[in-house]
């Protein structure tokens, strides 16, 4: 279980963290979005490799970027999240899935940083299809 300071129902988007733990939340279709800014490609490299978009202010050198990079040697574990869509039916909340423990890869850029993340588990080749079929 994961236990954070951050108010219930706000982990939507992006990352959180606790004391041990970081969450991130990756959406795949980002149709819903309007602002060409805030489209970052979350998408999947391989069955277990997936690229991540961080904050605009988030660089290699920024605390942030530094807690991603050396997550391990800091003691966090980090946990990753995905959907194919951020709403359904209508205006309802999609839930994230839980696709498991992560270890940081490798990264480009800075401000946003595109990091990529190799997943403990391979993701099952039923899931990847639902969530880049474009029925």
């Amino acid at each position: 279980m994961l236990d954070s300071k951050v108010p219930k129902g706000s982990w939507r988007a992006g990352y959180a963290n606790t004391d041990k733990d970081i969450c991130l939340f990756a959406t795949i279709d980002k149709t819903h979005i309007l602002q060409e800014n805030l489209k970052y490609d979350n998408s999947l490299f391989a069955d277990d490799i997936i690229q991540w978009i961080s904050q605009p202010k988030t660089a290699h050198t920024s605390s942030v970027g530094k807690m991603f990079i050396n997550h391990k040697k800091l003691g966090y574990n980090v946990h990753i999240f995905i959907r194919k869509f951020a709403f359904m039916d209508g205006n309802k909340t999609n839930p994230f899935i839980y696709l498991g423990k992560a270890d940081y890869y490798k990264s480009f850029g800075d401000k946003p940083m595109r990091i990529l993340w190799k997943l403990e588990e391979k993701i099952p080749q039923e899931l990847i299809y639902e969530l880049y079929n474009l029925d």
